[in-house]
C-alpha cells in the first residue's frame, strides 16, 4: 500500500435507506432530470435539457423486487433488473453465488462505460445473498447457523465466521464502488428497527428503539460510515422548505438525526438550528446538493 496527498474530489457517495414505498426507487429519476418530471409532457424538454451530456445506470441488486418502481430507459438512463426464472429457487446458495457473479460482473462492465451516475438498487439483498452464500445457503432457510446441520450440536462462533466471511465480502465490494471513478454513486437500502440496551427494567414494548439499515449483525451500523452522506426516506409534514404547505405528508429525506432516526448525516456539513428542528428535504438531488453546496466546506 502506498500513500499519496489528499487531495479534494468532486466525487459523492450517497445511502437512500427506509421502508417500502418511502420513494426509495421511486427519487432516482432526480439524479438524472433534477426538479423535472420526464414523464410529465410539460416538463420533458426541461428534464432532457438538464440531463444532457450525462448517463445514468441503475443495477438491481440480487433478489430486489422493486421493478415497477425503477424510472423508464432512455437514451440517457439504462436499468438491469435481476429476475428470477419460474419455478427456480432463489434462497440457494447456489443461486446466491451465481447471482453475485453475474451482478459484480455486470458492474465492472458499467464502470468500464463510465456513467456519470451509478446506482445500487436493494443493498440489503447483496449482503443477504453474500450471507447465504458464505452459510452454504442456512441464511435464507431459515437455519440456526450456530447448529452444524449434519450432526445437529451447537458450535461456537459457527455463525460468526458465517457473519465475518460475508462482512468481508460485503465491504470489498462497497470500497471498490466508492473508489471507482463514478462521479455520483447512490445505494439504497431498507430500514429497520434496532433495540438500545439500556440498564432498565421495562418491559420490551416500551424499550427505546431507532431506525438503522436492514442488514443483519453489526453491518447495519458500519455501511453508514462507508458513505458521504446517508439520508432516511420519509413521510413529514414539514421540511426545510418554507413554500410547502405543512398540514400535507410529503415524500423527503431526513438527513441528521431526530426522533427515531439514527446514523443519517453529511459529512463536512455545518449544521444550522433550522436544519436540527426541521432536518427534511424533498427527494430530490438537485436539493441536495444545494444544501451541501451551501453549507459543507
Amino acid at each position: 500500500m502506498a500513500y499519496t496527498l489528499h487531495t479534494t474530489t468532486d466525487k459523492f457517495r450517497l445511502l437512500i435507506s427506509g421502508f417500502s414505498n418511502t420513494g426509495k426507487t421511486t427519487c432516482l429519476s432526480t439524479f438524472l432530470y433534477g426538479p423535472y418530471d420526464i414523464t410529465d409532457e410539460d416538463q420533458y424538454a426541461n428534464a432532457l435539457e438538464y440531463a444532457s451530456g450525462k448517463s445514468m445506470v441503475i443495477i438491481e441488486c440480487p433478489g430486489e423486487a422493486g421493478q415497477r418502481s425503477l424510472p423508464d430507459n432512455t437514451d440517457q438512463l439504462t436499468s438491469y433488473s435481476n429476475v428470477v426464472a419460474e419455478g427456480e429457487d432463489s434462497t440457494t446458495a447456489a443461486w446466491s453465488a451465481e447471482a453475485l457473479d453475474d451482478f459484480l460482473a455486470l458492474n465492472i462492465e458499467v464502470i468500464k462505460n463510465k456513467p456519470d451516475i451509478l446506482v445500487w438498487d436493494g443493498l440489503h439483498w447483496l449482503y443477504n445473498h453474500m450471507l447465504n452464500r458464505a452459510s452454504d445457503g442456512e441464511f435464507l432457510a431459515g437455519m440456526d447457523m450456530d447448529t452444524n446441520p449434519q450432526t445437529g450440536r451447537t458450535v461456537q462462533y459457527r455463525a460468526a465466521k458465517f457473519y465475518n466471511r460475508a462482512r468481508h465480502t460485503f465491504g470489498q465490494a462497497l470500497a471498490a464502488l466508492y473508489s471507482s471513478p463514478v462521479p455520483l454513486v447512490v445505494a439504497t437500502i431498507w430500514e429497520k428497527w434496532e433495540e438500545v440496551s439500556t440498564d432498565s427494567e421495562r418491559p420490551d414494548i416500551n424499550k427505546t428503539r431507532y431506525l438503522w439499515p436492514d442488514i443483519p449483525g453489526e453491518m447495519a451500523t458500519r455501511v453508514v460510515g462507508l458513505f458521504d452522506a446517508r439520508v432516511s426516506a420519509r413521510l413529514e409534514r414539514r421540511c426545510l422548505h418554507k413554500d410547502c404547505n405543512e398540514k400535507d405528508l410529503h415524500y423527503v429525506w431526513q438527513f441528521l438525526p431526530k426522533n427515531d432516526v439514527m446514523g443519517v448525516g453529511i459529512k463536512g456539513l455545518k449544521v444550522t438550528k433550522s436544519m436540527r428542528e426541521r432536518p427534511w428535504i424533498h427527494q430530490r438531488y438537485s436539493d441536495l446538493k444545494d444544501l451541501i453546496d451551501a453549507f459543507t466546506a
